[in-house]
């Protein structure tokens, strides 16, 4: 009737499906309305009769959905601690022999756990997959495909894009302050605890020590931010912000906590940052195949077919089986995803909103393939078949020249007269360390030593004599033993 409000529309709604009331979506729009002015002061107790009397149900499912998203958001923050303490056990039985080595090992291991933990494990654990490969049956046991969603659609990023966004917010100080704290609280308070119970210079040192840099850790959770940001961030553009955030408070809180907070960290070689940068292009990879992937959804992105749909469907599915397996999907006789679903959606990356973007997905995929391929099975074949080839043509080459070898030998100058272009063009030309301007320094400092202890044997008449600072008549010798041969 024209004279009921909308508050009788939505009561007459939970009378009629008193069973869930919450998921009416008449009830549900109305109670949207009247929690915009406050929605915490409006799901929370007590619920007085009127507005929220009528939408208690509804606001108890939403406080519950709320308090799952946290909830699961601290317990991938805990997870992430607790497998940083059992790796830190799992490596030392790898028996490392240098701190490079066991830092880069560490890297690899927690950038690749935390990043399953925080950007691929909800994301499959909400998906709704029907058929898996044989080899694949595991998954189940960990609830992997027996979620709710089949594609990135409203809902999906409602729910699961949301606790996405809130796990990377965290990390940006769950990551950075940490290390401060043990610097700045947790170290001083067990100095001051443990300082009187210690008696001796060295226990008093280990206690006053402050904590080490962990280059590894760090390094790791960075990675797992900058590729949870690199992959979603296509359908999520809020995650570029948040990135820009955590850029500056990582470069500001690691700053001061290394230089002042920290003590001195070992030398460690190149090796654990080249890891990280070869690792960065695969986040390009996964930003390419998630944006593709929202991109091609008809729903929230409608584009027409490109230029590039032939060449899709000879890598994919066919046009007509792809319009039957979306209409099977529309109509909801089929649910969940299966491999034809997942060949349709992959044939969405040719249209024009995406097909940019499915170029370069074609590329890094092929070349990761070829990359891989080479690295784990290919190259452990080849490599022996290379280095024969390369040796057949240095064999032929050398052939070549000694077929040449007398007009070039008669062309050669002897090794008297290059010494002096050589030392012209301020090229080393002797082993002497005096000749080489990188060891002058050292062997003044060693002829230095040499005359004194030459002098002090003198004058006392014992003890024999020091050779030479750097062997001058042996280098000698050698030098004119390359003349002769240079010559000859």
């Amino acid at each position: 009737p024209a004279s009921y409000t909308a508050e009788d529309v939505a009561r007459l709604a939970k009378a009629e499906n008193a069973a869930n009331p919450a998921g009416d979506p008449t009830v549900s729009c109305f109670c949207k309305q009247q929690s915009k002015g406050n929605l915490a002061a409006f799901i929370a107790p007590p619920y007085s009769p009127g507005a929220k009397l009528l939408c208690q149900e509804w606001s108890q499912e939403l406080a519950k959905t709320y308090g799952q998203l946290v909830g699961v958001t601290l317990a991938v923050l805990l997870l992430n601690q607790v497998l940083l303490v059992l790796y830190s056990y799992f490596i030392a039985w790898e028996r490392l022999c240098t701190v490079t080595e066991m830092t880069r090992s560490q890297l690899f291991k927690l950038f690749l756990s935390q990043f399953v933990n925080t950007g691929l494990l909800m994301a499959l654990v909400n998906s709704s997959i029907k058929q898996y490969p044989d080899a694949l049956f595991f998954l189940k046991i960990f609830s992997i495909g027996t979620g709710n969603y089949q594609d990135v659609d409203s809902q999906w990023f409602t729910a699961v894009g949301t606790t996405l966004v809130l796990t990377i917010l965290m990390q940006v100080f769950s990551t950075t302050v940490p290390p401060l704290a043990m610097s700045y609280i947790v170290t001083p308070l067990l100095a001051r605890f443990y300082s009187r119970k210690k008696v001796t210079q060295e226990a008093l040192n280990q206690v006053y020590t402050l904590p080490q840099w962990n280059l590894s850790l760090r390094l790791a959770q960075s990675l797992n931010v900058i590729f949870c940001i690199a992959m979603y961030s296509g359908g999520m553009p809020i995650l570029y912000p948040i990135g820009c955030l955590y850029c500056i408070v990582a470069y500001w809180l690691d700053k001061w906590c290394l230089l002042k907070g920290s003590c001195r960290p070992p030398a460690y070689k190149e090796d654990v940052l080249k890891l990280s940068m070869h690792m960065l292009p695969m986040a390009a990879f996964l930003h390419t195949a998630v944006a593709a992937w929202t991109f091609g959804n008809q729903d929230l992105f409608p584009s027409r077919w490109s230029i590039l749909k032939p060449f899709a469907e000879s890598l994919f599915i066919s046009g007509e089986r792809y319009d039957v397996v979306m209409e099977e999907y529309r109509t909801g006789a089929v649910y969940g995803v299966t491999w034809e679903f997942l060949m349709a959606r992959l044939l969405d990356f040719s249209r024009e909103g995406a097909w940019l973007l499915m170029c370069i997905f074609l590329c890094c995929f092929v070349y990761y393939v070829i990359y891989y391929l080479w690295h784990f099975l290919l190259g452990h074949f080849l490599r022996p078949v290379g280095m024969l080839l390369m040796e057949c043509c240095f064999s032929c080459a050398r052939g070549q020249k000694l077929a040449d070898g007398g007009s070039q030998a008669a062309q050669s100058p002897p090794f008297r007269e290059a010494k002096h272009e050589m030392e012209a063009k301020g090229i080393t030309s002797s082993y002497r360390l005096s000749d080489n301007q990188f060891y002058r320094d050292a062997y003044r400092a060693l002829d230095f030593t040499h005359k004194q202890v030459t002098q002090q044997s003198a004058a006392s008449g014992e003890g024999p004599q020091m050779p030479p600072a750097d062997g001058e008549d042996e280098m000698e010798e050698q030098e004119v033993g390359s003349a002769r041969k240079q010559e000859r």
